[in-house]
């Protein structure tokens, strides 16, 4: 699928894409309820999807930072700066 990018240089997502960005966010949910952090290692074995996605998120904060195209938006950074 093609992704447009908004005037903020947000891209757009598909609705797969957020249900999926949301299913990560979740289980980001789990592991401070578990651990009192969100400092998930990059190579956790218990749940290297969330490791990965941990990781692109740290990546995608970066893109924003610097005026890049970022799937980042500002609704998802304020939900993960609330954690």
């Amino acid at each position: 699928s093609v992704e447009e990018t908004t005037e903020e240089g947000e891209v757009d997502l598909t609705d797969h894409q957020a249900a999926l960005w949301n299913m990560r966010f979740q289980e980001l949910v789990q592991f401070r309820r578990r651990f009192g952090h969100c400092l998930v290692p990059h190579k956790w074995a218990e749940n290297t999807a969330l490791a990965t996605w941990v990781k692109r998120q740290r990546y995608q904060f970066k893109l924003r930072e610097q005026g890049r195209r970022s799937t980042l938006t500002k609704e998802r950074r304020d939900g993960l700066d609330k954690l």
